[in-house]
């Protein structure tokens, strides 16, 4: 199941969601880009909204889509093997940058996939 749920008083409230038969938890970005536009429309306006996605969805299409045609922000958690690009920094792989229990780190624009923002 693919499930898009906005947060209220700490509890996730589903907006749309779509039953697909699929082997893994990675999907394609065709499986729910009419999911996102659908919730876009029942949502209020004037909202800021952060997707929350895990690996199973990095899809540099949907992230575009994501930020350009609908305005919105997202946090993805991925695979420690992920490539990234970091101004100043350059190519590494997640596995590479070294984190205390307990600690995460946001960067507001990287490169994905060796060739793709």
């Amino acid at each position: 199941m693919i499930r898009l749920a906005m947060v209220h008083r700490g509890r996730a409230l589903p907006v749309v969601w779509r039953v697909v038969k699929h082997r893994s938890a990675s999907v394609t970005f065709d499986a729910y880009q009419e999911m996102l536009h659908q919730a876009a429309h029942r949502l209020p306006q004037g909202v800021k909204v952060v997707v929350l996605a895990d690996r199973g969805f990095i899809h540099t299409d949907a992230l575009t889509a994501i930020t350009a045609e609908l305005g919105w922000h997202y946090r993805l958690r991925i695979k420690r093997d992920s490539w990234i690009w970091r101004a100043g920094h350059g190519w590494c792989q997640l596995k590479d940058i070294y984190l205390q229990r307990g600690e995460a780190r946001c960067w507001p624009t990287v490169k994905l996939h060796k060739g793709e923002w």
